[in-house]
């Protein structure tokens, strides 16, 4: 499928602080419509960081983020179901079953009809079998699982994963590996933190590295 000339999302000058220490300096980054390119960086790059600004989750101090051509603000609810973001901690609601985490989540997306989806999603995960099950009763494994399936559940144009692959045993890298394969198909973009060299090369169709605030297509030496 060619992909359109612009990009789907476009950074410009993009700058983030702690303190005194800056973690983003003047980030530059365009991905294309169904593209998925690894995030790389050591611990503390600020990774994390670009893809909760990216989430529209948090601030940056400085720069310019595009979704689809319009300006991505923190809070910006129009964006709330095509954009799905997944952190390095499942995230879920201990006393609620998987089932009723992706009910709660299609409500607040507005989806109509959302259980055919929600079965598709849970069949693939393998989480037939406990999908009924409070979610704090779960490995953490399983709650990753769920958490892929909540985010997939709109099916999102934007998918911004930060390092998915934690806690997940075989059965659920190649269920990740097999909603990252479908994004042609669904005309989806990801973007996604890991460490793992040997997922980046499977599944990526570029990597980009994250050092002294800045991004390149090479490790920084």
């Amino acid at each position: 499928m060619p992909r359109s000339a612009r990009p789907l999302v476009e950074v410009r000058q993009l700058a983030k602080t702690f303190g005194y220490r800056p973690v983003l300096q003047g980030l530059d980054l365009d991905l294309a419509r169904s593209e998925c390119v690894a995030l790389r960086g050591v611990n503390g790059a600020g990774k994390s960081t670009l893809l909760r600004i990216l989430a529209g989750v948090a601030q940056c101090d400085r720069g310019t983020v595009r979704w689809a051509g319009s300006a991505l603000t923190p809070g910006d609810y129009r964006w709330r179901a095509r954009i799905g973001y997944v952190t390095q901690s499942p995230a879920l609601q201990d006393a609620l079953s998987l089932w009723q985490q992706l009910d709660v989540a299609a409500q607040a997306y507005g989806m109509l009809d959302p259980e055919p989806r929600m079965r598709s999603l849970m069949r693939s995960a393998g989480l037939d079998t406990v999908r009924d099950l409070p979610a704090g009763e779960l490995s953490r494994g399983l709650q990753q699982r769920g958490a892929l399936c909540r985010a997939w559940l709109p099916d999102p144009r934007l998918l911004l994963l930060d390092e998915p692959e934690v806690h997940l045993d075989d059965q659920g890298i190649a269920f990740l590996g097999s909603l990252l394969a479908a994004r042609t198909t669904a005309q989806q973009t990801i973007l996604f933190a890991t460490h793992r060299a040997d997922l980046a090369a499977r599944w990526a169709d570029r990597e980009i590295w994250l050092a002294r605030g800045r991004l390149s297509g090479t490790p920084a030496p």
